[in-house]
């Protein structure tokens, strides 16, 4: 439950599984709630979708995978800024546990020894891989004009009363 209330969904994020690899799979999302069928999706670009929904429906300021991301898109050689420690604070409570973890999942990011890291230890990322972090740049950024643009009160439309319906009062007043 979310701080106003709202029920959200549960769910787990990960890499694809060897099988899924096999079968070139972006990323698995798996549901204890409602585990089956497990949701797998075959494209990077759905896997994204995906997680900014989620971000959406949970109201996950997308800030912070910002960061991380527009770091890897200025210096896609520096292999500095593509490995990220789970356990920094700031990481672990904006990014790793919501959607944005999806998000870096499907671009590629992998586990390993208490990091997250995407591409080649040493050398630079693909270019195909920069335009990919490019496009989630741009997502996300519009994912971010469109949730600070809705933050504002919600007021009632004309005529309603708030109670029911639109100019009824209460039902079963007179």
């Amino acid at each position: 439950v979310t701080r106003n209330g709202d029920a959200i969904h549960r769910f787990t994020i990960l890499s694809p599984s060897y099988s899924s690899t096999r079968q070139e799979l972006a990323c698995d999302v798996m549901d204890p709630i409602f585990p089956f069928p497990a949701t797998k999706h075959k494209s990077v670009d759905r896997s994204l979708e995906w997680c900014y929904r989620q971000m959406e429906r949970d109201g996950t300021n997308p800030r912070t995978v910002l960061k991380y991301l527009c770091n890897i898109a200025r210096h896609p050689s520096e292999a500095k800024y593509r490995q990220i420690r789970t356990a920094n604070r700031k990481f672990w409570n904006d990014v790793w546990c919501n959607a944005g973890r999806g998000v870096l999942h499907a671009l590629g990011f992998q586990e390993i020894n208490g990091r997250i890291e995407m591409g080649p230890a040493a050398g630079s990322l693909s270019a195909d891989r920069v335009k990919q972090v490019v496009g989630a740049i741009r997502d996300l950024e519009r994912l971010l004009e469109q949730m600070e643009g809705s933050e504002t009160t919600h007021e009632q439309p004309e005529g309603a009363d708030g109670y029911g319906r639109a100019g009824f009062g209460r039902v079963g007043m007179s």
